[in-house]
């Protein structure tokens, strides 16, 4: 009999184990993508559009970007190799410049606390409120000496953006998108 109740006890307690393992991964410090993450369709020319219609979002970067859309690779890259945990990401490319870094965008009701990631010599990060939402701009340097280069990168992206109803204006040919 006693046999019998060390091994239930062991039972109930692998049980518990795994149920404290798969309730850690879901837990709120998971990084998270946002559900419109794959309604983002980027165009090329001198400049990559990156539009999502879902948000009625646009904003420019330079050319020389790689934008990742499979949502397996983000989330991998984010549990690798980032510092904090970003919230509903919404975008996320490689620059392939001489500055070489990542650039992460969040998107997430202006309502919701957003915590906080404290710049420091190779994070760089910059804010917008627009038509309700609260957008994250983080640009990670892979080297120390590019970081103030890299900001002012960052701000000029940022000041591309257009969100709501005249998200696609001045852009030829978006009758056609």
């Amino acid at each position: 009999m006693q046999y019998f109740n060390n091994k239930a006890l062991i039972r109930i307690l692998k049980a518990f184990i795994l149920l404290l393992f798969l309730t850690g991964f879901s837990s709120g410090s998971m990084a998270s993508i946002h559900e419109h993450f794959t309604a983002n369709k980027y165009f090329n020319g001198e400049y990559i559009s990156v539009i999502n219609d879902s948000l009625k979002l646009h904003f420019k970067t330079s050319g020389d970007f790689d934008f990742i859309s499979d949502k397996r690779i983000v989330s991998k890259r984010i549990r690798k190799h980032l510092p904090f945990t970003p919230e509903n990401v919404i975008v996320y490319g490689l620059s392939r410049n001489e500055l070489n870094y990542e650039l992460w965008i969040t998107v997430n009701p202006v309502d919701k606390p957003i915590r906080t990631v404290p710049e420091n010599d190779k994070i760089a990060f910059s804010n917008i409120i627009s038509e309700g939402l609260h957008f994250r701009f983080y640009a990670i340097a892979e080297r120390q000496e590019d970081i103030d280069m890299i900001r002012q990168d960052l701000k000029k992206i940022l000041n591309t953006l257009k969100t709501g109803e005249s998200y696609l204006q001045d852009i030829p040919g978006s009758d056609n998108l």
